[in-house]
């Protein structure tokens, strides 16, 4: 068996309905991605035992909605 494939029980979260639940582990980079209209703003996260790829292109919009903790109170000193 290969060590590296292996997750210890003790880490896996499900939701109820027995999804598995992928955890950030840092913000990497951030970009912009430009549509036909507007600009998105993008974040390179890395996941925690996350099957294929170690990371993703996620809206930074909803990686703050969901994961608040990864950006500093630096980020929102505009919205105050």
């Amino acid at each position: 068996m290969d060590d590296s494939v292996v997750v210890p029980l003790e880490d896996i979260q499900v939701d109820d309905r027995l999804n598995y639940i992928e955890k950030p582990v840092v913000i990497l980079d951030w970009k912009t991605k430009t549509l036909r209209n507007k600009a998105v703003e993008m974040v390179k996260v890395e996941w925690k035992h996350c099957k294929g790829s170690e990371w993703t292109w996620e809206t930074e919009d909803e990686t703050k909605e969901h994961y608040l903790e990864f950006f500093g109170a630096a980020d929102f000193e505009d919205e105050v």
